[in-house]
Parts: structure tokens; sequence; C-alpha cells
């Protein structure tokens, strides 16, 4: 397994990512109303992601062995690494939407401009 080591971004997070065939995102801090923005980076560099089960995520356009694959246990993650270790079609057909997904509805514009559209509703504008 690949850890990436706290501080790695840019060019090096997506070189780590384009290299490793699963993404497992930890399972914590996150809850049912918080991600990490790794999950966005992994994404949008094309990795194929297992995420911690996370209501909001579906709330947000993600959807699950879609986009991107929840677990619940980790005793499920390992069952989940196991199951896609073997299949790399389906590895890479998950991923290619994640990515899709994500260039389309979440990236730093995308959330600029709801942040706009949010200041400008509260104000009235």
């Amino acid at each position: 397994f690949l850890h990436v080591p706290a501080g790695t971004h840019g060019r090096a997070l997506a070189n780590l990512i384009a290299g490793a065939k699963i993404v497992v995102a930890p399972d914590g801090p996150i809850t049912q109303k918080y991600w990490s923005n790794r999950l966005y980076l992994a994404l949008g560099f094309g990795g194929f992601l297992i995420h911690p089960w996370c209501n909001w995520l579906t709330d947000y356009q993600y959807r699950d062995n879609v986009d991107l694959v929840l677990y619940e246990t980790r005793d499920y993650l390992h069952e989940l690494i196991d199951h896609f270790m073997v299949r790399p079609q389906s590895r890479a057909r998950i991923a290619q939407t994640g990515y899709e997904t994500t260039q389309l509805e979440h990236t730093y514009r995308h959330r600029c401009e709801q942040l706009i559209r949010t200041v400008k509703e509260r104000l009235h504008v």
C-alpha cells in the first residue's frame, strides 16, 4: 500500500495517484458531513478511490460503484480491496467516471461560482 506523506501536493500527488491501483481514503476524521478535498484531487487526477461512506457525497453528484466506491467498515474495506485488485477493467471504468464527474461538477471554478451565488443570495444582490 502507498502512504501519501503530509504536505504532498501538485505534481507529486498526481504522480502518486497515477501510480496507485487503488487509492484508499482514511476512515477518520471524515464524518457524514465532511470529507477531505483529497477526494476531489484523487478523482480529478484519475485515481480509483475507495472512500468511507458519507451520506452527503451522494448529494454532491457522486455515485457509489459508479464514480468511486464507499465502505462502512474496515472489514468491508479489505473485501473491496481484494475484489477490485483482480478487476482492472472495473477499476478503470469507475476511475474514468469519477474523473469525468469531478471535471464536470467539482473543480475550483465550480466551488467559486457556488460561493458567489450563495453570497449574492444572502446579501440579496
